[in-house]
């Protein structure tokens, strides 16, 4: 079921998320700001350097959110390469409520077909393959996953079934007037609507195990936020896609700026949503 660059995969996430949950836990770090004011942290560029360096076997480019923008004209004229995001919720890391995350995914002719997300601190792993599947694993060991353990430990996604209450997850650190008033028009059409408010790619994860039924992101994101969550969702049987006109989107955009779009868990329609 797993091969070996997809295990590899996992392991470099493993071993990047004990590296920051060392570092969080020593209550004292340097947080810097970047150009664009967004926050980085020494966990960041630990956890960057662990994961290329725990790819560099695969032979494949490693497009990050913490490494050289040059590299994005290399990766422009490839058809298959890595995104990863090493750290991403760094002001969840920073606000220290525990909900950030690992994610690793393997781009193939401009689609995520492969996504990987831990969450160290509540000692999850969410992946997934496109055409074989998605799944969760608990409890688990920061360090290693053994292939064994990978197959018999393995949870199937989704874990919920839709039901009566609607469940809208939405972010804990950027909250936009576009996402409210969208929520607020969709609330008119859908009744017992719970909105869910969760850090980082937890949101994803959220969506693709059916704890949530709708992730509708209306304001800037960054393709390396969005590309593990979005094949994890996909290969769970979910869909996520650009709103409001219900298009597929491709990755490798110029800035790597992703549009606004709209995640729905497996099973849910998407009737009422697009154009």
């Amino acid at each position: 079921m797993f091969n070996q660059q997809f295990i590899l995969a996992i392991q470099a996430a493993l071993k990047a998320g004990a590296a920051i949950s060392q570092i969080y836990n020593k209550h004292n770090y340097t947080v810097t700001l970047k150009e664009d004011q967004s926050p980085v942290t020494e966990a960041d560029l630990e956890s960057h350097q662990i994961i290329t360096q725990q790819l560099t076997p695969t032979q494949l480019p490693v497009l990050s959110e913490e490494g050289n923008p040059d590299l994005w004209n290399q990766i422009h004229q490839t058809d298959r390469y890595w995104m990863i995001d090493p750290l991403d919720g760094t002001r969840e890391f920073i606000n220290r409520n525990g909900e950030f995350t690992v994610n690793i995914a393997l781009i193939e002719d401009k689609k995520p077909i492969w996504g990987i997300i831990y969450i160290p601190e509540q000692r999850q792993l969410y992946a997934g393959v496109k055409g074989a599947g998605a799944w969760k694993w608990e409890n688990i060991d920061n360090h290693y996953l053994s292939k064994q353990d990978l197959q018999e430990k393995a949870i199937t996604l989704p874990t919920r079934e839709a039901d009566n209450e609607y469940r809208i997850v939405g972010s804990k650190s950027h909250k936009t007037h576009t996402t409210d008033a969208f929520i607020a028009r969709i609330s008119e059409v859908i009744s017992e609507i719970k909105i869910v408010r969760a850090g980082s790619s937890l949101k994803f994860c959220h969506i693709a195990s059916g704890e949530a039924d709708l992730y509708p992101r209306m304001d800037t994101i960054m393709e390396w936020d969005v590309a593990a969550g979005h094949a994890i969702i996909e290969a769970a049987g979910g869909l996520l896609k650009r709103w409001p006109d219900g298009d597929s989107i491709l990755y490798n955009s110029d800035d790597m700026r992703f549009p606004t779009f709209l995640a729905l868990a497996p099973g849910r329609t998407d009737t009422l949503f697009f154009k």
